[in-house]
């Protein structure tokens, strides 16, 4: 529990957001295949997701960064001394720079599993699976 509230206090706010994020991605990612062989859902509507998935975790992570960076300079009017003032700018921007990170690191984690897999949906080519009736 310490460890997690440290990793809070280093990310800041948009850590729990990011945590649904990751979640939400990774259950969809989990039954994908298992949906695919059904025939559930449609394709295009498939393609589309994941390539939106990879395009907000960095556009997340950017949003993040600047709100952790307005945070800070929210802090700065309040603070008594310069000592204060910097100590408040320096924790919002490490926030902000934590959480571009977190936001990047799930764009390229996308990708790769993208790439590895074999799924090919965020690069718009698709292999035909074996069996594969679409």
């Amino acid at each position: 529990m310490e460890v997690l509230l440290k990793v809070r206090e280093i990310v800041g706010p948009t850590l729990v957001i990011f945590i649904f994020y990751f979640l939400m991605e990774l259950i969809i990612l989990v039954r994908y295949p298992w949906a695919r062989k059904k025939n559930l859902p449609d394709k295009t509507y498939l393609e589309n997701f994941f390539r939106m998935i990879t395009g907000t975790s960095v556009l997340v992570g950017a949003l993040g960064t600047f709100l952790g960076i307005v945070v800070a300079f929210q802090h700065i009017g309040e603070s008594e001394t310069l000592k204060n003032m910097l100590d408040n700018l320096f924790r919002g921007t490490q926030q902000a720079m934590w959480s571009s990170v977190v936001g990047i690191t799930l764009a390229i984690f996308n990708y790769l599993l993208d790439t590895f897999t074999g799924w090919n949906i965020l690069i718009g080519e698709r292999r035909e699976y074996e069996g594969d009736k679409n």
